[in-house]
């Protein structure tokens, strides 16, 4: 066997063992992969592939959706700066003297936040600050005033839909820099000719408190109404849809 012939034999030999190993090594790993169809996965791969997570619950999800604010609401809350709350419906301390919200919480559509806070900025300036009694009310609300109240002097007919029920109205006041109320004549929620602008039984300082209030509010875009000094609504917003979403509570 001369040199060439010796190297070409040497080369098919070694050719041969590794075709023998790579077949070898494919029979195996068909073997594992049976094996693991047949008995379930390894222990090794259970804990690679981790736990399973369970499916979302739709009807928990349809509920926690229900109960969060959509796109485009901010909340107003005792540690937004310049403003504390003062939610009457979410206690019997209100004209129909019941409970209406489950928790007490402000929300208003992005427009009508947003003139609200350059309200606070002008009152601060004579350090002074927003009380805040009534925001966005949900459309079942105003259902359930109406079945307590059902007088459209009082309670705007839920068919009909208030601006609260659209998130551009609010009920307010003005408080010191210790938080008291201004003088405003008569209580939030009080529903007599003493509520309204056009009264003239009223001192000089309540007449001045008021005009504050209706002025600085006017002067961002909100608008009054002759009979309830605390009411004001963006009046460019008032065509917006109802609203039926209610907050959560913790």
């Amino acid at each position: 066997m001369n040199k060439y012939t010796f190297i070409i034999y040497a080369a098919c030999l070694l050719s041969f063992l590794i075709s023998c190993k790579n077949e070898k090594a494919t029979r195996d790993q068909d073997s594992l992969v049976t094996k693991v169809d047949q008995d379930g996965p390894s222990t090794k791969t259970e804990q690679l592939s981790g736990p399973l997570t369970p499916e979302a619950d739709p009807d928990k999800q349809i509920v926690e959706s229900r109960f969060k604010a959509p796109d485009g609401w901010v909340e107003f809350t005792d540690q937004t700066p310049g403003f504390v709350t003062d939610i009457r419906y979410a206690t019997d301390n209100n004209f129909v003297k019941a409970v209406m919200y489950d928790c007490g919480k402000c929300f208003l559509r992005e427009q009508a936040a947003n003139a609200l806070f350059l309200v606070a900025a002008e009152l601060s300036r004579y350090d002074l600050g927003i009380k805040l009694f009534d925001c966005y009310r949900p459309a079942p609300v105003q259902q359930k005033l109406w079945d307590k109240v059902p007088n459209a002097s009082y309670v705007t007919p839920p068919w009909k839909g208030s601006q609260h029920n659209r998130g551009v109205a609010v009920d307010l006041t003005i408080v010191d820099e210790a938080g008291n109320q201004l003088d405003m004549g008569t209580s939030f929620d009080y529903f007599g000719e003493e509520a309204h602008y056009t009264y003239t039984g009223h001192s000089a300082r309540v007449n001045q408190n008021r005009m504050l209030l209706k002025s600085v509010m006017e002067q961002y875009g909100f608008a009054s109404i002759r009979t309830e000094w605390w009411h004001f609504s963006i009046k460019e917003l008032q065509s917006l849809e109802v609203s039926e979403w209610e907050w959560g509570c913790e």
